[in-house]
């Protein structure tokens, strides 16, 4: 199982966007400038902007393989990295709602290993002030990250370093206070990580062209290389 790829290689989404889209002077608008970033090749990918539901632009830009030279499409899907760390605290949310965990408990009572779990709450995880450090910035992180992870092996990494900070004491944006919640979601409901969102999350919300890209040797159609 692999969750390497872009939020600093952790937790890789991917989401389709719908059919291309330009409308009135508003869409000739937004892709006189976003063609500028692209002509200049600072831009690859997929914007859509919606107004309520109605798409007013939507348009493709740059490869989606530069190897290949396969151009991106609206239907082009994307690891979409730390974005999914909101999708990740929904989960958590929807533990609590279920009362399957409570935001003020502490880390410990779900993953052992975590520096300071004895003091550390969920709660203090999803808002970055829990003084953990961040194992994907660390100077080996180009090493072991080539290799397949779990949300156990990524607290293993977590468990080697001390904390940065007091639990609550300041905010410090860290990558494993969501490995951490990755590692709480699969405890408390028994399922992967991926299979829970999927069952609990993307399905009831229809969202069919977006999963957890757990396995690196999962072949999906139309994913971008990224």
């Amino acid at each position: 199982m692999r969750l390497a790829l872009v939020i600093a290689l952790v937790w890789p989404m991917v989401a389709r966007a719908e059919p291309s889209a330009i409308e009135g002077e508003r869409g000739a608008s937004i892709d006189a400038r976003v063609r500028a970033y692209a002509d200049a090749g600072l831009f690859s990918g997929v914007v859509l902007v919606a107004i309520g539901v109605r798409v007013v632009y939507e348009h493709a830009f740059g490869l989606a393989d530069r190897e290949l030279g396969v151009p991106n499409t609206p239907a082009t899907k994307f690891h979409i990295a730390s974005l999914s760390k909101p999708i990740t605290a929904a989960a958590i949310l929807l533990l609590a709602e279920r009362k399957r965990l409570a935001l003020s408990d502490h880390v410990a009572t779900y993953v052992p290993g975590v520096p300071n779990g004895d003091r550390i709450t969920i709660e203090e995880l999803l808002t970055h002030t829990s003084g953990l450090p961040d194992a994907s910035s660390t100077a080996d992180y180009g090493t072991w990250s080539r290799f397949p992870q779990t949300p156990a092996s990524l607290v293993a990494e977590l468990a080697k370093l001390p904390p940065r900070d007091e639990p609550g004491a300041s905010y410090s944006y860290s990558n494993s206070n969501y490995h951490v919640l990755a590692a709480i979601i699969e405890r408390v409901s028994g399922q992967s990580y991926g299979a829970f969102l999927d069952a609990n999350i993307f399905r009831p919300l229809h969202m069919t062209s977006t999963a957890h890209h757990g396995d690196a040797s999962q072949i999906i159609d139309g994913l971008a290389a990224g």
